[in-house]
């Protein structure tokens, strides 16, 4: 079992095996969004301290198929719509 540590970083994130991931995420992870592509998957998006995880599921088996954290470049707007500021700012 891996014991999350406030300073882990998106690539150390990323270097853990997927059930090393579920056991850092679940407890440290914050829920912010999904996104379902019908009859494909469904990606949830949870923030942890210093970068975000987008988990994906296969909607027909209800399995995990990947965890990973996103680079700080890469594109967060499709989330975006979804998400109310207000819940943030308060």
């Amino acid at each position: 079992m891996i014991i999350f540590s406030f300073y882990m970083t998106a690539i150390e994130f990323n270097n853990l095996q997927m059930g090393d991931k579920a056991d850092v995420l679940w407890p440290a992870g914050m829920f912010i969004d999904e996104h379902l592509e019908p009859g494909k998957c469904m990606t949830v998006i949870y923030k942890m301290p210093h970068f975000f995880v987008e988990v994906k599921f296969d909607v027909n088996t209800n399995n995990i198929t990947d965890i990973y954290a996103l680079e700080a470049d890469q594109h967060f707007e499709a989330y975006l719509n979804n998400v109310s500021l207000f819940h943030w700012l308060n």
